[in-house]
C-alpha cells in the first residue's frame, strides 16, 4: 500500500464469532480468538465464508489497517474499519492492487442505455448510426429518434435520414396575408419579403408579421403580385413603397 500508494483488495475469512455486523470500528477478530463455537478455527463447522474488503491504508502505531466495506456508510466508520496486521498476515488471502477507473469510458448511471448519438458531431456521423437524427436547430446536434422528432423534445429542422436541410413548409406563401394565415408562419418585412416557418426558427427577421392585419400593400415577394398593388413597385428582387419616379 504504502510502496504503490494505491488500495489493496484482499480475501478474509469469516467465521461465526466474527461481528461483522457488529457496525464498530474494529471489524474483525484477532488471530488470537478468531472463533468461538467449540472448535478449530480451520473447522469448517465454524468457518462461515470469505469476504472480500479494500484495505485502503496502515497504521504503523496501532499496527492496524484501515480497510473499506462494501456494506454502505451505515457499517462501522461511515463505512470503514479496522483491523490488525496480524490478522491480515494470518488470515488475508489473494490480494491485488486497484487501479483507477475511468468512468468516462462506462456510459450512463446503472440501468440506463449509453446514448449512441451524442459523439457524433456532425451531420453525416449522426444519420450514418441507426437511431440516431440530426437536429438543426442552435446550431445543430446529433439525437435520439425517429422517422419524424427526436425521442426527447422538439425540432424545427429534424434529419432523420439525409443531411439536405428540410423544406421550410411556408416558403410556398408568396404574400404576407397568406402566410400570416398560414398556421406556424410569419411574413418577414422590410428588405427580406419572404415567409418562414415560426418553428424552431434559427434565421433572423428584425420585422416579422404574423397577422393579416400587421402586412402592408406592398408585402409581396414576386415582381407580379407587387408591381399591381397601388404605390408598389420592383426592385432589387424585393416589393417596395414608391412610384414611378423610384422607390421612397
Amino acid at each position: 500500500i504504502l510502496a504503490s500508494e494505491r488500495e489493496v483488495l484482499i480475501s478474509v475469512p469469516v467465521y461465526r464469532s466474527t461481528g461483522w455486523q457488529g457496525g464498530t470500528a474494529v471489524a474483525a477478530p484477532t488471530p488470537e480468538s478468531p472463533c468461538s463455537c467449540g472448535g478449530s478455527c480451520a473447522d469448517t463447522e465454524c468457518l462461515r465464508g470469505y469476504h472480500a474488503i479494500v484495505l485502503t491504508g496502515y497504521d504503523d502505531a496501532t499496527m492496524e489497517f484501515s480497510f473499506l466495506n462494501s456494506w454502505g456508510k451505515d457499517w462501522g466508520d461511515g463505512g470503514y474499519g479496522t483491523v490488525t496486521y496480524e490478522f491480515v498476515q494470518s488470515y488475508g488471502r489473494g490480494g491485488g492492487y486497484l487501479e483507477d477507473v475511468d468512468t468516462s469510458i462506462m456510459g450512463n448511471a446503472c440501468g440506463e442505455e449509453p446514448n449512441p448519438c451524442a459523439d457524433n458531431g456532425d451531420c453525416a456521423a449522426c444519420t450514418a448510426v441507426s437511431g440516431c437524427g440530426w437536429c438543426g436547430d442552435d446550431g445543430g446536434s446529433c439525437q435520439v429518434g425517429g422517422e419524424s422528432a427526436p425521442a426527447e423534445g422538439s425540432c424545427g429542422d429534424w434529419r432523420p435520414v439525409t443531411c439536405d436541410a428540410a423544406a421550410d413548409p411556408c416558403a410556398s406563401n408568396g404574400d404576407c396575408a397568406s402566410c400570416a394565415a398560414a398556421a406556424g408562419c410569419a411574413w418577414c418585412g422590410g428588405t427580406t419579403g419572404s415567409c418562414f416557418s415560426l418553428l424552431g426558427r434559427t434565421n433572423f427577421c428584425s420585422d416579422p408579421r404574423t397577422t393579416a392585419e400587421e402586412c402592408g400593400d406592398c408585402d409581396g415577394s414576386d415582381c407580379i403580385g407587387c408591381a399591381g398593388a397601388s404605390a408598389c413597385g420592383w426592385c432589387d428582387g424585393r416589393c417596395v413603397v414608391g412610384g414611378s419616379l423610384g422607390a421612397e
